[in-house]
This record gives C-alpha cells, structure tokens and sequence, in this order.
C-alpha cells in the first residue's frame, strides 16, 4: 500500500479481525493510517449481503461475540460443503480447501481446489457446477442479521455501510429496499466506486 501512495488503507477481512493487530503494528512504522474494520455478511431477504463496518474498536466484546458466532457458522458451512463434495466423489475436499485458505475455509477455497484437481475449468465452472445455489455442494449460509450487524458496529465505536451494492444479483428494487432497510436499522453509508 505505501509502495502505491496509499495514505489511508482500511483492513476489512470477512468476519474476523485476526489481521487488525498485525496490520497495526507494521503501520506503525509506516507513512500510512490504518483503519480498523470488518466485512460482516448477513442474511437479508434470504441473501447474502456484505456490510462494511469501519473505524471499530476490535477488542469490543460484542463485536467479538458477533465474530466468533459467524466464524462457527462458517466452519460448520464449511464442513458441510466438504461433505456433500465427498458425497459426489471428491475425496478430501475439506482439507484440501483448508490447505489453500490459511484460515476460514469458503467457497472460493473450495473452487481453487477443484480446479486444482481437475473438477472445474475455472473458479466460475466449479460454482456452477458444484458450489452455487441448487447444485450438489451448495450450503445455505447461515449469517447474522443487518440489525445485529449494524448493532454491534456501533457498539464498537464504528461506522457501517452496505459494501458493493452493485455486485449482488438483484434487481434495482431489491437495491432500493436494502437500503430502506439498513437506513432504517442506523447504517451510515454505501460504498461506491468513482472514476479517476
């Protein structure tokens, strides 16, 4: 980041905050601000949404509590998806996945081991043909709420807005009622893309 000019960078790992005070500490001696943050996923009208939340105060013990439920939650949909891939025929496929993440294990891990194994052509042939919704190793997620997610923010001192908007396969209207929805809950922003 300070190799590309980058005078203010936000760290926003899903669900965890295991890399804050690493990333803290190399700041530190750098010309660089860091920001405190977290992208939290929630399940919103059955869909999985992103919220940024920054500028947090990591150690707050509701957020932590937030965390460590969506990383159980995690780890569970993990294990699942590994399973129901053992159940097609693919051997291994939770150590695998494991092997490549360092971490949470999700689905993009598991779409770099089957291609890695000649499952898939590429990271987008493996969810169409066994990670995304309705094919055989699709796992429902399980997530908390916007409200918990905006709730725990602001206990943590931070702000929260709705990451990547646009990425999310729905149409303008459910757009819009997202973010009827989080304004209603107190979120504070949208995250955009601009032009240069």
């Amino acid at each position: 980041a300070v190799a590309q000019n980058v005078g203010m960078l936000a760290l926003t790992d899903h669900d965890t905050i295991a890399g804050i005070a690493e990333a803290k500490q190399h700041a530190k001696s750098q010309p660089i601000e860091l920001i405190a943050g977290v992208e939290i996923s929630i399940l919103w009208e059955g869909k999985s949404i992103h919220l940024a939340a920054l500028n947090i105060d990591e150690t707050n013990a509701d957020l932590v509590e937030l965390l460590n439920t969506q990383a159980k939650l995690r780890q569970e949909r993990a294990e699942l998806i590994g399973q129901k891939l053992e159940k097609a025929g693919i051997l291994n496929a939770y150590q695998g996945a494991k092997a490549l993440a360092h971490g949470e294990v999700t689905r993009a891990h598991y779409a770099r081991f089957l291609v890695s194994q000649g499952y898939a052509r590429n990271d987008e042939h493996a969810f169409k043909r066994y990670l995304g919704m309705g094919k055989s190793a699709y796992v429902k997620p399980v997530w908390c709420s916007l409200e918990e997610a905006v709730r725990a923010t602001h206990l943590a001192g931070g702000l929260i807005c709705i990451a990547h908007p646009l990425r999310y396969k729905v149409t303008a209207k459910w757009i819009r009622r997202l973010i009827a929805d989080f304004k209603q809950a107190g979120g504070d922003g949208i995250e955009v893309a601009g032009c240069a």
